[in-house]
């Protein structure tokens, strides 16, 4: 995956020349309805129980001269409370609202979320490559 922000390039760059970044301490997976690019973040579900889930990842694997992660637990969206439309881009933040985004990416395939369904991530799905 090679949709890194701007804003995390800058921050990567930056250490190279010595000036200091932290990390953040929770990455976050928002769930868009259209596509981001690395300034500009897609649009954001709107619901009253939609919510920014919190990203587990798994250690570090390199494969094919790429470093990657994958998410190493299910994530789980709240049910929703109204239809979502069709999701189709997801965006990984480093806070639960507001924030900045560091990744940005097209779903493998795109889901219709109506009422009453629940958005799940399975284990290893969520794959996020350097190289």
């Amino acid at each position: 995956m090679n949709n890194i922000s701007n804003y995390l390039e800058e921050k990567w760059l930056g250490m190279l020349k010595g000036v200091p970044f932290n990390a953040p301490a929770k990455c976050y997976l928002a769930i868009c309805t259209s596509a981001s690019t690395d300034t500009i973040p897609g649009t954001e579900v709107a619901d009253a129980e939609y919510a920014r889930q919190e990203i587990n990842f798994s250690a570090i694997q390199q494969e094919n001269d790429y470093a990657q992660i994958s998410n190493s637990t299910e994530i789980v969206f709240p049910f929703a409370t109204q239809d979502w439309g069709t999701v189709t881009h997801f965006v990984i933040y480093d806070a639960l609202t507001g924030g900045n985004m560091l990744y940005h990416g097209a779903l493998k395939s795109p889901k219709v979320v109506d009422t009453d369904d629940q958005l799940r991530v399975p284990v290893g799905s969520l794959t996020v490559s350097l190289g």
